[in-house]
């Protein structure tokens, strides 16, 4: 992507008034109804749907976010729950004068808000599309199918905790280990402009705060029971990437993901799970088509039931 283009993102989109404390910052572009609503992955902001939202903004009206305390959106009382982030969607929406219906897209763990979002208001939204989605006990169940390292799903809370006291006492200076460990390096593919954003973001201790509330709690507020007949398509990672594990766990790791998927397209009586072959977690990255033709897809099987 252009410098020119990826500047785009190195300054809010648009700052939007949820309450009288806090403002979210929303992308929104195109016209038409339903409106497709892109809901951020864990330590994912705007610019990670520069590859979807373009393309979908020419068939209909999309909007995408920055959660609380991360990219230019502030800071908010914790937890951050997924109910608290289906809170905050709704808010945002509201203010933003954004109307439903809506087909909701869930980026890894933003499948629970989502999910959460539908559960709460299941009149305002017509389909679902959920991409390479996080899973209720996802830890736990991972954990218990990779005995050989327990470190790799445990250890980010603790890094994520050690950032926010370093930047609350003012320890993430160049030079120190602090700051190798916490503050983001210059990204070769980024403009000097974004990797500014992301260099200042991530010296903030309200950045670190919002990202241990946000993975210690994501299994929390569960949004049980079904979509109904509302379209659900679940796409998962071809080429899943787990860290150094025997080749046994990582055959188990596979198999976890496409039996939580599975469930998780069953919560739609029109569900399906597709493998998006070459892709890793990133599918809106390595295979953005792949997600644009989930999205409209929906979005077609949706004004079929709403005309």
């Amino acid at each position: 992507m252009p410098d020119a283009e990826m500047n785009f993102f190195a300054k809010p989109q648009r700052l939007v008034k949820i309450n009288s404390r806090r403002r979210m910052n929303i992308w929104r572009s195109g016209k038409g109804s339903p409106t497709v609503v892109l809901a951020p992955g864990f330590m994912a902001l705007t610019s990670d749907w520069s590859r979807v939202q373009p393309t979908l903004a020419r068939a209909t009206q999309v909007v995408s976010y920055d959660h609380a305390g991360q990219g230019f959106s502030d800071p908010a009382p914790l937890p951050r729950s997924p109910a608290r982030k289906a809170a905050d969607l709704k808010a945002m929406l509201a203010a933003s004068g954004v109307e439903p219906p809506y087909v909701l897209v869930g980026l890894s763990m933003g499948s629970f808000e989502v999910r959460h979002f539908a559960h709460l208001y299941p009149e305002e939204v017509v389909g679902m599309v959920l991409v390479d989605p996080s899973f209720d006990d996802m830890a736990e169940r991972l954990l218990k199918v990779t005995p050989s390292d327990q470190a790799w799903v445990e250890s980010p809370v603790d890094h994520f905790k050690r950032c926010e006291g370093a930047a609350k006492a003012g320890d993430l200076r160049p030079g120190t280990e602090a700051y190798s460990a916490c503050v983001f390096p210059p990204q070769p593919d980024l403009s000097d402009a974004l990797n500014a954003v992301y260099h200042d973001m991530s010296k903030r201790a309200s950045y670190w705060r919002a990202l241990v509330s946000e993975f210690s709690t994501a299994a929390r507020d569960r949004a049980d029971g079904s979509l109904g007949d509302r379209p659900l398509i679940v796409l998962s990672a071809g080429a899943r990437e787990p860290p150094s594990l025997p080749p046994e766990e990582i055959e188990a790791v596979g198999r976890l993901y496409a039996q939580a998927h599975e469930q998780l397209a069953a919560l739609s009586t029109r569900g399906v799970r597709r493998v998006v072959a070459d892709s890793k977690h990133a599918i809106q990255w390595d295979r953005p088509q792949a997600v644009i033709d989930a999205v409209m897809e929906v979005i077609a099987i949706a004004q079929g039931g709403l005309a």
